[in-house]
């Protein structure tokens, strides 16, 4: 079971990274209201933790396409404030069929008409929601820096894994001011 976690794990990394990246790179999609991507191979099983992580990163509703052949399966998530059905619900026309609520939807669309369907739920989105409101930052707990070690950091890896149902740990450190920021890796 845990391999088979890891294995999840890893796809999914790897799908939220190329989705990223293709963000970074294109800057039409990046001035997005609603990430809207796609692509062959991408697991059906972990899209929908795709789009939350992308939601997670850009701050945005995010739906990811699974391509298979002349269909396409979708899965999004959405940003308190933007309903995500009733915006894949305007857009009905445009999909084989769909469901979901506020901050979920599931929905499926002919491959060929992916962009259509993108191009339509942002012209929704700037419509109906000029200006998104940025998801709210709530911390379990302030910290004091000088309190907090490497190894009780490095403990809270066993309460992964972190998902909708268990979210990752989120700590304040107030009144801090970032003096650099230095890559580690790539």
């Amino acid at each position: 079971l845990n391999n088979y976690n890891l294995e999840r794990q890893k796809t999914e990394h790897d799908i939220v990274d190329q989705i990223a990246e293709r963000i970074r790179a294109d800057a039409e999609l990046s001035r997005r209201r609603v990430i809207v991507v796609w692509g062959e191979g991408y697991h059906q099983g972990v899209i929908g933790i795709v789009a939350s992580r992308l939601v997670e990163r850009f701050g945005r509703p995010a739906i990811v396409f699974s391509i298979d052949g002349g269909e396409a399966k979708g899965s999004g998530r959405s940003v308190p404030g933007f309903s995500l059905y009733e915006a894949v619900a305007a857009c009905s026309d445009k999909l084989l069929r769909f469901g979901g609520h506020d901050l979920a939807a599931g929905m499926s669309v002919a491959t060929d008409r992916l962009q259509e369907f993108a191009q339509a739920i942002n012209e929704y989105a700037m419509a109906h929601s000029p200006v998104l409101a940025a998801p709210p930052l709530v911390a379990d707990t302030a910290v004091q820096l000088g309190s907090l070690t490497a190894d009780e950091v490095e403990a809270l890896s066993a309460l992964a894994p972190f998902g909708s149902g268990n979210p990752s740990p989120l700590f304040l450190l107030k009144n801090a001011v970032v003096d650099a920021v230095y890559p580690v890796s790539e």
